[in-house]
């Protein structure tokens, strides 16, 4: 059984939203041009539904003039991020977990950006956000990768998604601790290559191809257990049971769904770990969960697969299934069935 009671009610709150987080960014598009999601520079990205409540007019909150071009945008669940050639970040939409990062919170809903805040700034934020070359937005929180390859987070942390070794909700950025740390941390995750945030879990892929989570555990951080983790832990390698003796190494691209994740390798497999109720792990079984990662199977393979998928470019995960592009260009899926059944 999962060590995060509230997964189950979260899961039927994102199928709601998950219109709603799509609208917003095709319309952003459509305002301001195409845009790589999660990434500057064109780098592909490691990838409440009720009336506006009353209080200060959220489109004058630290609003900045002009958005002027934006280098990639992240979807989150009720806000979104776009991250701009300067390397600030503007987030607009529902800020009741403080995942807009101005500093402020509430039943509210900025119709217009707002400029992230700086760490350690308060509202009103006299500095921001500088130095960002990638963004993800997960579900009522954000995450963002610095020059300098570390990560800070912001939002919701009811499951210690914001990986600074508390459950505080933090209203602007704070630092991803280290492996190992304990809160107060003393050291920084850092040498990190991509960020993915998922619906109470957060990954980062590491410069040497390993990768590590955190934040709610019902298998989606790959350690093989069911505990949450406040800071970062490293996924095992597949097949290993914990305590792990060895690791994942040798992955490309990452990707956070609904309690599980993603990995795409350098050989052009995939490995998938966590939730399985809908078939997303695609490992051709009906297992409730996966605790370490295992082995995506082949096109129209079923248990036990004898082949397995490759030679895939890049990988995205949804609420409960997946897309991966293969390297003539097309596309399969599997996962978001009603009952668990690999599909492709």
């Amino acid at each position: 059984m999962t060590s995060d009671p509230m997964f189950a009610v979260r899961v039927n709150r994102r199928r709601r939203s998950a219109a709603g987080a799509v609208l917003a960014v095709l319309a952003m598009i459509l305002a301001i041009g195409d845009a790589s999601a999660g990434y500057a520079d064109g780098v592909p990205a490691q990838r409440p539904d009720t009336a506006i409540a009353s209080g200060a007019d959220a489109g004058t909150r630290q609003a900045p003039d002009e958005i002027g071009g934006v280098t990639a945008i992240a979807a989150g669940w009720g806000h979104n991020l776009g991250l701009r050639p300067d390397g600030t970040v503007i987030a607009w939409g529902w800020s009741d977990s403080g995942q807009l990062g101005n500093g402020d919170h509430g039943w509210y809903q900025s119709e217009t950006p707002v400029q992230v805040c700086a760490v350690g700034q308060t509202a009103p934020c006299t500095q921001f956000l500088t130095g960002v070359i990638a963004i993800a937005a997960g579900e009522f929180y954000s995450l963002a990768l610095l020059r300098d390859r570390t990560v800070v987070a912001w939002g919701n942390n009811t499951t210690g998604q914001l990986g600074d070794g508390t459950t505080i909700d933090r209203l602007t950025p704070v630092r991803v601790c280290a492996v190992g740390q304990v809160a107060p941390c003393s050291q920084f995750l850092n040498a990190v290559r991509a960020v993915a945030a998922g619906f109470g879990h957060s990954m980062a892929l590491l410069g040497n191809g390993s990768v590590v989570t955190w934040g709610g555990n019902s298998g989606a951080l790959g350690d093989g257990t069911t505990i949450r983790r406040l800071t970062p832990v490293r996924v095992c390698a597949a097949g290993q049971i914990a305590p792990c003796a060895q690791y994942l190494y040798g992955v490309r691209h990452i990707d956070a769904g609904s309690g599980y994740s993603l990995a795409q390798l350098s050989s052009g497999g995939v490995l998938a770990w966590g939730y399985n109720r809908w078939g997303q792990l695609g490992d051709g079984t009906s297992d409730l969960f996966r605790l370490t990662p295992t082995r995506v199977c082949g096109v129209r393979r079923f248990e036990p697969c004898t082949q397995y998928l490759s030679l895939i470019r890049t990988i995205a995960a949804g609420t409960d299934h997946n897309l991966a592009l293969q390297v003539d260009y097309t596309v399969i899926s599997w996962g978001g069935e009603y009952y668990p059944e690999f599909r492709s």
